[in-house]
């Protein structure tokens, strides 16, 4: 296929672990918890020539053997530090070529604690990695995400809109700007108690229009951020009115804010 650019990826996807991982649950307390691990992983080089020979070789991953060997470094008791710092190294353990390149380019590696959100459908934290030719790291950031949040509040234009409370479903994320301290007790119950008082913001708001709403909220939320040393760097926010058009789904609004408070 001459003339293409390669964009190949390997993915695994919802990886259940054989021990639960130590974090807060809905109500601050650290306890242990199901969590699921996804993989993303970019491909240095295209899986041309594995799928020419229909045989794995040194430009993919064998996602089984990367399956095994996660589960089987996890250990009773974990917390988030560990179990990010044992996925990255399996990846590029893994990902070693002969002559000791790495056959991947970047990594995104996602942990999912679907009973530690109280509107939700779960937490997430996302670990973005981009590599060199050697198998080191180059950059890195993490991203917080808490998924599909259904949270009652007064929104609408229209008289019969302002009598009750309609639902939406609230997807947010937001990247810290400085390192996440993962083994700090403090700052895990500061990070997973967004959620709450994030949802409280909107149940208490009485907006006309979804892109009033999304604007203060998200101004709200970067200064409670800050308060809290969670300084961020970016914070996308999409609402969803799925009361709104009897015929469709949902309007959205969806905004994004760059913060630039970069600390590393």
């Amino acid at each position: 296929m001459d003339g293409f650019t390669y964009d190949d990826r390997i993915q695994l996807i919802n990886l259940q672990l054989p021990h639960d991982v130590i974090a807060p649950n809905i109500w601050g307390e650290l306890k242990a918890q199901p969590a699921l691990v996804s993989l993303k992983l970019g491909l240095m080089q295209g899986i041309e020539s594995t799928a020419s020979n229909d045989a794995l070789d040194q430009n993919t991953v064998h996602y089984g053997e990367l399956a095994k060997r996660i589960r089987g470094g996890c250990t009773a008791g974990q917390g988030l530090d560990a179990l990010f710092a044992l996925c990255e190294r399996q990846v590029f353990q893994i990902a070693r070529r002969e002559d000791a390149s790495s056959r991947i380019r970047d990594i995104e590696i996602t942990v999912t604690f679907p009973k530690a959100s109280l509107y939700g459908e779960g937490v997430e934290l996302v670990h973005s990695i981009t590599c060199d030719g050697q198998g080191a790291r180059k950059t890195h950031f993490y991203t917080w995400r808490i998924k599909e949040m259904k949270v009652m509040t007064l929104i609408g234009v229209n008289a019969y809109e302002r009598r009750a409370k309609q639902p939406l479903v609230v997807h947010l994320q937001f990247v810290p700007s400085a390192e996440p301290k993962l083994a700090d007790r403090t700052y895990l119950q500061q990070l997973f108690g967004v959620e709450q008082s994030f949802a409280q913001l909107i149940e208490d708001s009485s907006f006309e229009t979804l892109e009033s709403l999304a604007e203060w909220v998200v101004k709200q939320l970067a200064d409670r951020l800050s308060a809290q040393n969670i300084p961020c760097e970016v914070i996308r926010l999409k609402l969803d009115k799925p009361r709104a058009i009897a015929f469709a789904d949902h309007p959205s609004v969806e905004i994004t804010r760059m913060l630039g408070n970069r600390q590393r």
